[in-house]
């Protein structure tokens, strides 16, 4: 009888408060949930059409055919029904799709994973794009990163952000170095044991004693798991999350494993060789990786652009290359030259995964998306993601509402894959390097060679991007599977400054998307009206029903219907919104939470609608704005303050019109959006922040009013000045003797006009 073996393991610490958990697999939809989508579908087309048909009457039958302005009205209610039913058309459509993907979607088992990496091994480069993200962020997205089950794997923290010391930048410059040396001993243990199982193992063949080995290392490896994210659960929900889903989640998985192989050994049987050292190569990946730190602010040559996509567009465009490293007074030159001659040699990679600082994956996600890409069907597939889903943990009315709108946005974006418009989501991507090379665009800018990969700026490099894959015949993917994840804002004004980045993209990526399907038709490629539809919905719909939502809730109509029509038409919008949120473990009256959320965003929205029709005539782009801070939060710029009130005092003048004039329709309809509205500025606001905020705000424009003297100028920079030589107005003249003074130089250097003694020197000049 062979030895019966047990398995003791430390278990993670339960949180005191344990909340839902999104499993990776979606459920898979019943009959009746996807009858009950199309049945959405066809109520909102019967609801618009008929209230359409019955305002096209109306204005044929006396005695209103006379009255020109009632007429008027009423074919503007209908042009602003109209774009707010096609918007909720089409998300009813595009969750349709998403239902009918998961259904379709079959998991690859782990055991083809393991044979698919034991002959092909693909080298994956994992880019970590931060900026004003805390420490804590970066080391969780790092961790999630470095613990990945991949076999030839680099994780890059791309460090942005101005430079220099100081104790904070110093801290984010040795996280992944601090990662990387907590791995170097886990590394070296299980190499050693697999080195010994290579050596033994093989000619033991399917030998107790050898999976019993492996159980030991498997449980061991699960035991520091444990042990790490007990000591990483901290009280933030993104620290919970962390120490649940990615480090105790893959220490339970491994935990599996263990338990299978003693129980295999218990039995007297034992894995085949093969299998055996394929486990042994899981443990090494999974502890393996390469991490470093680099910052394109040290380096004059790199593109200066702002955000993420500067930052991945400097470390993309070095790829592949060895370079020489010139000192200049503006940071190093990055010379291209041989390997042999080269100071740093940055290796390629065929696949490179981008993220968010304040993203996180979990432990296979490198593994399934390389492997889906590297399917003979998907050779033409550039991009494959997963769009993040909300970590599920927040405690506050406003967390959890915007954990709400990032799950339903998940499903929405699933949904878009459906119909071929899938665009890039930002957070976690993983995309195909040739892909990549084809899109590139070089230019030639101070002397140095500059490539882009990503366009524009912040607010619409992904959308960009997307449209330059499909030019040159790529397409891209949502994996179907919930596999990262993403922190919500901790206040309201880091909600304000993100979305605000990208409240005007929409019009200025349209014509863009327009043009791509021309050239692709052109190209003899199907761009079927679908696609095109859910796409222009996609970048447009923000602004489009921000405009027609105001002007529903500002303008009174002289009858009840439009009241009647709107509840109408939102009731199968809000209850399948209500049905998704069910499913992902949220109450149905989070659906209004979020609706409230828009309402209150309505100003961040309007604001970024006009700015980007500015920016389209004008062929320039704004800045993204810079957040401030105050009592432990980001302050919310005045204006979104303010405008919210201002509509709250709109909105209850209106209804007391509509309750004078005995409009009760729309009476019903004002009083529910008042209410709404006030109820959500109190919890997503709050009054004694908004106060703050606002003061704040008042004290920063009577700043922005007064005349700031300028810094008297420091010594010469010599170096600048023999690195750039003369560039008109960097050195007034007037300044230019004060400092050379300053700069430590008595010297006066005369020439001597009209002499053949060139230069001579006066008594004060020291020699030398």
């Amino acid at each position: 009888m062979p030895e019966t073996r047990s398995l003791s393991v430390p278990r993670p610490v339960p949180h005191p408060d344990p909340t839902r958990r999104l499993p990776t697999l979606h459920p898979r939809p019943s009959t009746r949930t996807l009858a009950l989508a199309r049945i959405a579908i066809f109520a909102t087309i019967l609801i618009w059409l008929a209230y359409a048909v019955f305002t096209v009457l109306s204005l044929m039958v006396e005695p209103w055919a006379g009255d020109f302005g009632f007429a008027l009205s009423s074919l503007g209610y209908l042009a602003v029904v109209t774009l707010l039913a096609v918007p909720a058309l089409l998300y009813l459509v595009v969750r349709l799709g998403a239902l009918e993907r998961f259904r379709n979607h079959v998991r690859v088992p782990r055991a083809a994973l393991d044979r698919f990496y034991a002959t092909r091994r693909p080298s994956v480069t994992v880019l970590i794009s931060s900026s004003d993200q805390g420490m804590a962020a970066v080391r969780r997205s790092l961790w999630s990163a470095a613990l990945q089950e991949y076999p030839d794997l680099r994780v890059v923290h791309l460090l942005d952000g101005p430079g220099g010391a100081g104790s904070d930048r110093d801290d984010l410059r040795g996280v992944a170095a601090e990662v990387a040396s907590e791995l170097v001993p886990l590394r070296s243990r299980f190499t050693e044991a697999r080195e010994r199982f290579s050596i033994e193992g093989v000619e033991a063949g399917s030998d107790t004693s050898a999976a019993s080995v492996l159980a030991d290392h498997y449980a061991w490896a699960a035991a520091w798991l444990h042990r790490k994210a007990n000591s990483s659960a901290g009280r933030l929900p993104a620290d919970r999350f962390f120490a649940d889903e990615v480090l105790a989640g893959l220490g339970d998985e491994l935990e599996l494993t263990a338990v299978a192989l003693f129980a295999a050994v218990n039995q007297g049987e034992a894995p085949d060789a093969q299998r055996m050292s394929e486990l042994y190569d899981r443990l090494v990946w999974i502890f393996s990786a390469e991490l470093e730190t680099f910052e394109r602010r040290a380096f004059a040559s790199l593109p200066s652009g702002n955000g993420r996509a500067g930052n991945l567009n400097a470390y993309l465009g070095l790829m592949g290359g060895s370079y020489r490293l010139e000192d200049s007074p503006d940071g190093g030159i990055l010379h291209p030259c041989a390997p042999a001659d080269a100071d740093t040699v940055v290796p390629d990679a065929d696949f490179v995964i981008t993220l968010d600082a304040s993203s996180v994956v979990l432990r296979d996600y490198a593994l399934r998306l390389v492997h889906h890409l590297e399917l003979p069907s998907n050779a033409r597939v550039a991009v494959v993601q997963t769009p993040s889903s909300s970590v599920a943990r927040a405690t506050t009315v406003l967390g959890r509402t915007i954990e709400a709108a990032t799950d339903l946005q998940h499903l929405q974006l699933q949904g878009m894959t459906r119909f071929g418009a899938t665009v890039l989501a930002g957070s976690a991507a993983t995309f195909r390097t040739r892909a990549l090379r084809d899109i590139v665009d070089v230019e030639i800018s101070g002397g140095f060679e500059l490539r882009r990969f990503f366009r524009g700026t912040a607010a619409w490099h992904d959308s960009a991007t997307s449209l330059e894959f499909e030019r040159n015949g790529w397409s891209l993917v949502n994996y179907p599977e919930r596999l990262s994840a993403i922190d919500t804002p901790p206040d309201f004004g880091s909600l304000v400054a993100l979305p605000r980045r990208r409240a005007g993209s929409g019009m200025i990526v349209l014509p863009r998307i327009l043009g791509s399907a021309g050239d692709r038709r052109a190209r003899g490629d199907r761009v079927t009206g679908s696609e095109l539809l859910v796409r222009v919905n996609a970048v447009t719909s923000p602004a489009v029903v921000s405009i027609a939502l105001l002007f529903v809730l500002a303008f009174p109509h002289d009858g009840a219907l439009p009241g009647i029509v709107f509840f109408l038409l939102a009731l199968p919008y809000f209850l399948s919104r209500g049905a998704d949120l069910r499913r992902c473990g949220h109450r149905y009256s989070t659906a209004l939470w979020v609706y409230a959320l828009q309402l209150v965003l309505l100003p961040m929205n309007l604001a970024g609608a006009f700015r980007s029709v500015r920016q389209a005539i004008t062929n320039t782009r704004s800045s993204a704005p810079v957040a401030t801070s105050a009592q432990g939060r980001t302050v919310t710029p005045i204006a979104y303050v303010l405008v919210p009130v201002a509509l709250l005092v709109l909105l209850s003048a209106r209804l007391l019109v509509d309750v004078t004039r005995g409009h009760w329709g729309d009476a019903a309809f004002g009083a529910f959006h008042v209410v709404l509205l006030l109820v959500a500025g109190i919890a997503f606001l709050g009054v004694r922040n908004s106060i703050v905020d606002i003061g704040v705000g008042l004290r920063r424009r009577s700043r922005a009013g007064n005349v700031v003297a300028e810094a008297p100028a420091g010594p010469l920079d010599w170096r600048a000045v023999l690195y750039h030589g003369h560039v008109e107005g960097v050195v007034p003249r007037s300044q230019l003797r004060a400092r050379a003074h300053r700069s430590g130089g008595r010297h006066r250097v005369e020439r001597t006009l009209g002499s053949d003694a060139g230069e001579r020197r006066t008594e004060d000049q020291p020699r030398g």
